[in-house]
């Protein structure tokens, strides 16, 4: 419970920082899987990269609305206006 509290509190960057550290890990894990041909490694770089989407469209949310910030990149949400950076 004390870590999802902390998950939420996260600011704006920090969570994009860790979907593209996390992802380029699992898309590594894919690369090393193809070469050694190992199901297993590939399917958990999957489940990686499933989760990390996950993460992503959990906590890339505007902290005044909670709408989704999406690709928009911009400093004020595309639904209610407010800037996002904390």
């Amino acid at each position: 419970m004390k870590l999802l509290k902390a998950l939420k509190n996260l600011k704006l960057e920090t969570v994009l920082v860790l979907y593209i550290i996390i992802f380029a890990a699992a898309f590594v894990l894919i690369l090393i899987a193809a070469f050694f041909k190992s199901l297993v490694i590939i399917i958990f770089a999957l489940l990686l990269m499933l989760a990390d989407l996950v993460f992503f469209l959990v906590f890339y949310r505007c902290p005044h609305c909670g709408g989704f910030l999406g690709r928009s990149g911009g400093k004020y949400c595309p639904h209610c206006g407010n800037w996002v950076n904390k």
